[in-house]
């Protein structure tokens, strides 16, 4: 998230084609590095592809973000149902192409987030899943119970990151004392849900708290400061 933080301020002072070149070229150089480390086992490097915290696979997922924001930072009134159809064709093909390759290569290692069809498949899942909100909210003007939550965790989603791991660290040492069971057993499918929904409670409860206090310290409050610092240099460079 840091370098991806990094890099997005400073494309700022890129042209709009070099800064897509840039986000593209990056994303392509990161899974050839990852290849390389899988293909030669170089295991001293796995800490770059592997675990919670990988670097390659999770900086890519943000740069295409980025690329992707570009991208329809561009599109126009006129043209947007052209715009979302292809976009919606773009994550169906995604999508298949995840599917064609776990059938002619159906081993557990291409369900790793660092492996190229499982980027396809998630890229292709998002794609489809902002054309839909678009279309519905954006542009029909639905509105569903959900929705001002939803708005408020993406806006919020790299603090929210990190938060999770709290929270989820939390339900696994007091939910067991509340239930009588210890977490190595395991929870029922019911004691699950549950878990489940008083993690979004707590969730909601945290960032209705945390606004009144706009948010600081948050990773989102630290980008608003340096995004204005940025801009502000941008503007007169």
């Amino acid at each position: 998230i840091g370098f991806s933080m990094v890099l997005f301020f400073s494309s700022l002072f890129l042209k709009q084609n070099l800064r897509r070149i840039l986000y593209i070229g990056l994303i392509f150089l990161f899974f050839f590095l990852d290849f390389i480390i899988s293909y030669y086992k170089l295991n001293y490097l796995s800490i770059l592809n592997e675990g919670v915290f990988a670097f390659i696979p999770w900086t890519n997922f943000y740069i295409f973000g980025l690329l992707f924001g570009d991208l329809i930072s561009s599109w126009h009134k006129d043209n947007i149902s052209r715009d979302l159809i292809t976009s919606t064709i773009v994550g169906i093909g995604g999508i298949i192409s995840f599917f064609i390759w776990v059938v002619f290569y159906s081993y557990s290692y291409y369900f790793t987030p660092h492996f190229i069809p499982y980027f396809m498949l998630t890229v292709g899942i998002f794609i489809i899943l902002f054309s839909v909100c678009y279309y519905w909210i954006d542009i029909k003007g639905r509105v569903f119970y959900f929705q001002y939550s939803i708005i408020h965790w993406g806006k919020l989603t790299f603090s929210l990151y990190y938060i999770h791991f709290g929270l989820i660290a939390l339900g696994i040492l007091v939910f067991p004392m509340l239930i009588g069971e210890i977490y190595y057993f395991g929870f029922s499918i019911y004691e699950f849900i549950i878990l489940i929904i008083i993690f979004f409670l707590s969730l909601e409860i945290f960032l209705r708290i945390w606004q009144r206090y706009n948010y600081f310290l948050g990773i989102e409050w630290f980008m608003n400061k340096i995004s204005k610092k940025t801009l502000f240099l941008k503007k007169f460079s």
